[in-house]
């Protein structure tokens, strides 16, 4: 996940510096400064960049609780990277009080916009009864969903499940 935030660090420090009209910082030391005014702004990138900077803590101490509110800030924005952060912190109970109920709520969101690794998640939920009602059907749904797009988890769980329903 590393090379992902500092490829997008790089770029949304470079169009930070454009949009205010100033030379972006040459490094990483000033980014989570940039972030913070792009985020607030209302740049829903910017707020869930400045999210996983603060929940992963770089440059500085990891805030998860600082994190979660700028997910929802960029989720309650439709970002679907925003949104899956979000069910991940509610899961995990981590910056926010666990609640799966929550966590199935902000990976529906995702998942609904095509989120291959949310739309797993979900379909995990579904599985095992977590925030949801235990719905098998529902669950291979989500599991095809997330197969069709590509991930492998997804086609290794139905093909598991296959061989478990074989007589």
């Amino acid at each position: 996940m590393k090379p992902i935030l500092g490829a997008s660090a790089l770029v949304l420090v470079l169009l930070a510096g454009v949009a205010f009209g100033t030379e972006p910082p040459a490094g990483y030391s000033d980014a989570v400064r940039w972030y913070q005014r792009a985020a607030e702004s209302g740049d829903a990138n910017a707020q869930f960049l400045l999210g996983r900077m603060l929940e992963s803590g770089v440059n500085r101490p990891r805030d998860p609780a600082a994190a979660a509110g700028w997910y929802r800030k960029a989720a309650d924005q439709g970002h679907r990277l925003a949104q899956f952060a979000l069910g991940l912190m509610y899961y995990a109970g981590r910056g926010v009080k666990q609640d799966y109920a929550e966590a199935a709520a902000w990976y529906e969101k995702a998942a609904a916009q095509g989120l291959p690794e949310a739309e797993f998640n979900l379909a995990n939920l579904y599985d095992r009864g977590l925030g949801v009602t235990r719905d098998p059907d529902k669950a291979r749904g989500w599991y095809e969903k997330a197969a069709a797009h590509g991930l492998a988890r997804a086609r290794e769980r139905l093909s598991a499940d296959k061989q478990r329903s074989k007589p």
